[in-house]
């Protein structure tokens, strides 16, 4: 459970429900007060909090509630791309024949590893999608293992191979992808 993400977005989302509140009591209290002139009066007064309110509240719900994870289909047999909100989800569906095989590699955690200093980065087992057409559609990003959990890395993917009907691309033990995502071996 990604802590960090309670951490921040719990925060964001009582504040965003706080000044949503405070909008209501700040309009209701302008109409008891004015009717129809003390509404627009306090609407006009309470425009920055309205702003406030507009950009905290989904930003608290959506690191707070927000999700993102892959469905591997093998009735398609096809990749869905699934991000949910609680409240509404968005599925993105693309079939297994725009990927042209499932690798198996050791790559750097962080996305830019550092070209002379190769001792602070953190290696790991990719598991990735790679696109048949990567201008127009991007590799997929399937799990992150251990670096010592190779044989755990290969035997997953080959199950997610079989289910896709793809080969699977496994290169040497010893060869580290330095650019992830792209072919380059170091």
């Amino acid at each position: 459970m990604p802590v960090a993400r309670y951490v921040v977005g719990v925060p964001v989302l009582l504040g965003g429900l706080g000044l949503l509140y405070g909008l209501g009591t700040l309009l209701v209290a302008g109409f008891r007060e004015g009717g129809a002139d003390g509404l627009l009066a306090a609407a006009l007064g309470a425009w920055l909090m309205a702003l406030f309110t507009l950009m905290t509240l989904p930003l608290g719900w959506w690191f707070t509630f927000g999700q993102r994870y892959i469905v591997i289909d093998p009735q398609g047999p096809r990749v869905v791309d699934v991000r949910d909100w609680r409240l509404w989800r968005r599925e993105a569906p693309t079939p297994a024949s725009a990927f042209r095989a499932l690798r198996v590699a050791v790559e750097p955690l962080n996305s830019s590893p550092a070209e002379t200093d190769e001792g602070d980065t953190t290696w790991g087992q990719q598991i990735r999608l790679l696109a048949r057409d990567p201008e127009h559609q991007a590799s997929v990003d399937i799990a992150w293992l251990p670096f010592d959990a190779r044989d755990a890395a290969i035997a997953a993917a080959h199950q997610v191979a079989q289910a896709l009907t793809l080969p699977l691309d496994v290169p040497p033990a010893d060869a580290r992808f330095t650019r992830p995502g792209r072919d380059s071996v170091s």
